[in-house]
């Protein structure tokens, strides 16, 4: 067992780096194994304070004046506030979480206690959970050397900052890229922390990945065999992942050939330029072909601490970062990969697979 508990560690450009435990033990809950309760906020506004408080019930009420309908989220072994929500939100610690998890992914068919990685991860004072596990029995070949596994992510918060949720994918083991598909491909659920929440019933749909990964297996085969021209993948990316602004395809294309402040109205120019220079890369081990292009996208979405060379609007070679500074690791993963699977679903992207 690994673990890493360096809170103050940052990745690239001030990137938040999680707290990370590796085990092989499904049923181990310790990294999650804290309590949160709900308490009172409270408002003093003087000339001295105008602060706002925290305390464990509604003793203050009678000197200071008790926000109605909020109430802060706290964990009660270090007494930190993890967010601050309304009457409505539900807490549901990252224990009770990961234990109905834990029950679903055994009683389903891609469960063997031998052949499993657990990855658990904590974020921002424990407000932000992740736990990710590889199951290494399902496990295939694209290439002689390179190698995809089946995984599960599962996502909690108590800060707000992203609702539950279940996603199960690929890993690329080769360049340790998590493979994302389109939203109809892999499974993924999504619930907020409300009353009606049921996260019972979303892990339990775990066991169904099996059959969705044996399709995509079969997708990324297919995307290895189709080829591509640079022109097709500057233009995929320019209207799907870099696009800034909702014009057509033919503006962009044209823009694209001048290179002038049209251009970077139209796209992030950085970004598109990362995305390239990383296609660039993977077409030097997977040729001019859409798998080279979907690598390239999912090394972005995965690696939030990317750097690289480019050339700035002086003519400067400068290093650039694909990483906002200070931003959480885990919440970057989740906003690009939903980019991702935008591209994956969009008609500019199933274009280039009718070309095959």
């Amino acid at each position: 067992m690994t673990t890493t508990t360096n809170t103050n560690d940052v990745m690239g450009m001030g990137v938040v780096k999680p707290i990370t435990n590796t085990h092989n033990n499904i049923d181990d809950l310790s990294f999650f194994d804290f309590k949160v309760e709900k308490r009172p906020l409270f408002f003093e506004s003087t000339e001295k304070d105008t602060s706002v408080h925290i305390y464990p019930d509604e003793s203050h009420a009678n000197i200071m004046t008790q926000i109605d309908g909020k109430h802060a989220v706290v964990r009660a072994d270090t007494n930190q506030c993890l967010g601050v929500h309304g009457r409505t939100y539900k807490i549901v610690p990252h224990i009770d979480v990961y234990k109905r998890h834990a029950e679903s992914i055994k009683n389903s068919s891609a469960y063997d206690p031998q052949q499993i990685e657990i990855i658990d991860q904590l974020w921002d004072k424990g407000a932000k959970a992740r736990r990710t596990i590889h199951f290494l029995n399902h496990t295939k070949r694209v290439s002689e050397k390179d190698v995809v596994t089946m995984r599960s992510d599962t996502f909690n918060s108590l800060d707000g900052s992203f609702a539950f949720q279940v996603f199960s994918g690929m890993y690329r083991a080769l360049c340790l890229n998590t493979l994302v598909f389109g939203g109809e491909k892999f499974y993924h659920s999504k619930q907020k922390h409300t009353s009606n929440i049921n996260y019972a019933s979303a892990v339990s749909k775990i066991a169904n990945s099996v059959d969705m990964y044996n399709r995509d297996y079969d997708k990324l085969c297919n995307w290895r065999d189709t080829k591509v021209t640079d022109e097709q993948v500057a233009m995929l990316f320019a209207n799907t992942i870099a696009k800034r602004k909702s014009e057509s395809t033919t503006v962009i294309k044209d823009a694209l050939k001048e290179e002038g402040v049209e251009l970077k109205q139209l796209i992030n120019v950085k970004l598109n330029d990362f995305l390239m220079h990383q296609y660039g890369k993977e077409k030097e081990s997977l040729g001019g072909t859409l798998y080279a292009v979907y690598n390239a996208l999912t090394h972005w979405s995965t690696h939030t601490d990317s750097s690289w060379e480019r050339t700035n609007t002086k003519g400067e070679t400068v290093t650039a970062y694909t990483s906002r500074n200070g931003s959480n690791v885990g919440s970057v993963q989740i906003e690009r990969e939903n980019k991702v699977r935008s591209c994956l679903d969009s008609d500019h992207w199933n274009e280039l697979q009718m070309v095959a």
